[in-house]
C-alpha cells in the first residue's frame, strides 16, 4: 500500500470517529429504539386548552386553576405553592403539558387509544412527569405522586404491559422523569390502549405534570461483522477489488425470532433493498468503489416493509480509496 492511500484511509477513520460522538415493568427498550409512531406533546400557546377529547379523561377541564379531580393543559404550572416550570418538549417555545391535580380517589385519569402499529412487534411507551409540589408543603406531609401505567389490546380486556413508578418524592428543585414500558403486538394487533392510573389519593399534594408521551419501535441490537470479525474494511483500489461475507448478530434482549432483509449504500444516506439477500449473511460483490450494508430486522416477515415495524442494524463500511 503506498503512503498516499495510508494517509488517505487515516483521514477517513478519524472523520469517522469525529462523526461518532433505558418489560412487564418498568423499563425502556434494550435495543434499537426506532422513529416515534405517536407522540403527544400538548401542543404550544399561552392560553390555556383545548381540553382533551371526549373519553380521554373522566377529570373535569379547567382555562384556570385546578382544584382536585380537575385538570388544565397550560405552558405553566404556575398554581397554589407549586413549582412553576415550563413544559419539557425540547426547543418547544410556549409549549404546554397536561396537569393534574389527582381526584380524593385513586384511580384512572387518562385513557388514549394509539392506532397504526404493526402486529407481531415490539414497542417502547414512555412519558415524562414531574411532582409539582415542593418539598416542606402541607406541614412536610406532602402526599407524593404515584402513576401506574397500563398498555391494554384494543379489546381492553388484556393487559400486555403495566408498570409503577413508585413514589415520586416532592422536591426543593423542579425535576422532569422519564419512565417507560416495552410491549408487543399480538398477531392482527394493529392498536392498543393506553392508560394511565392515580395510585395515591388528591388531598394535601399529588399534583402532577404529564408531556411528551412516545410510541416507538424496539427491537435488537444487531452487529455486522465479517469472517476476520471486522465491523468495517479499509482498502486501497490499487490493490484489486473487495469482497466479503458479513453476518448480523442480533442480542436478542426484544425478538424471539428473526427476519432479514439486507441493504446498500453508496454514500451511507440513500439506502436500497438488495433483491433476494433475505438470509442472516450475506456475500458482497467484488467492490473496486466505497460501499456500505446493514440489515433491516422485524420479528415477522411481514413487517419487513414497513420501516415502522422494524429494527436497523449496525452500518458495516468498505471504504475502497
Amino acid at each position: 500500500m503506498n503512503t498516499f492511500c495510508k494517509l488517505f484511509i487515516l483521514k477517513i477513520i478519524i472523520l469517522g470517529l469525529s462523526i461518532q460522538s433505558t418489560n412487564a415493568q418498568l423499563g425502556f427498550c434494550t435495543g434499537n429504539s426506532g422513529d416515534p409512531i405517536f407522540t403527544e406533546t400538548f401542543g404550544t400557546g399561552i392560553t390555556a386548552g383545548p381540553a382533551l377529547a371526549a373519553g380521554i379523561t373522566t377529570y373535569t377541564f379547567t382555562n384556570g386553576t385546578p382544584n382536585d379531580g380537575s385538570y388544565t393543559i397550560s405552558n405553566r404550572t404556575n398554581f397554589y405553592n407549586w413549582h412553576d416550570v415550563v413544559d419539557h418538549t425540547p426547543n418547544d417555545t410556549n409549549g404546554k403539558s397536561l396537569v393534574v391535580n389527582a381526584d380524593f380517589t385513586p384511580g384512572e385519569f387518562y385513557r388514549r387509544t394509539v392506532t397504526g402499529l404493526c402486529e407481531n412487534t415490539s414497542y417502547e411507551f414512555s412519558s415524562w412527569l414531574i411532582n409539582l409540589l415542593p418539598s416542606g408543603s402541607c406541614n412536610g406531609s406532602g402526599i407524593p405522586i404515584n402513576v401506574k401505567f397500563q398498555i391494554w389490546d384494543a379489546t381492553d380486556t388484556n393487559v400486555l404491559a403495566t408498570g409503577d413508578t413508585g413514589n415520586i418524592p416532592n422536591r426543593a428543585s423542579p425535576l422532569w422523569e422519564q419512565y417507560g414500558l416495552v410491549f408487543q403486538t399480538v398477531p392482527g394487533q394493529t392498536s392498543v390502549i393506553l392508560k394511565m392510573i392515580n395510585n395515591g389519593p388528591g388531598g394535601c399534594g399529588n399534583d402532577l405534570a404529564i408531556d411528551d408521551i412516545v410510541f416507538r419501535t424496539c427491537g435488537d441490537f444487531i452487529e455486522i461483522k465479517d469472517v476476520q470479525n471486522r465491523n468495517n474494511i479499509e482498502a486501497c483500489q490499487e490493490n484489486g477489488p473487495v469482497s466479503t461475507t458479513i453476518t448480523a448478530t442480533p442480542d436478542y434482549s426484544i425478538y424471539s425470532t428473526h427476519a432479514y432483509q439486507w441493504q446498500q449504500s453508496s454514500d451511507g444516506i440513500i439506502w436500497t433493498d438488495i433483491p433476494g439477500e433475505t438470509s442472516q449473511s450475506y456475500t458482497t460483490p467484488a467492490l473496486l468503489a466505497s460501499a456500505f450494508y446493514r440489515v433491516k430486522v422485524a420479528e415477522d416477515a411481514i413487517n419487513l416493509a414497513n420501516q415502522l415495524c422494524s429494527s436497523l442494524s449496525e452500518i458495516f463500511d468498505i471504504l475502497v480509496i
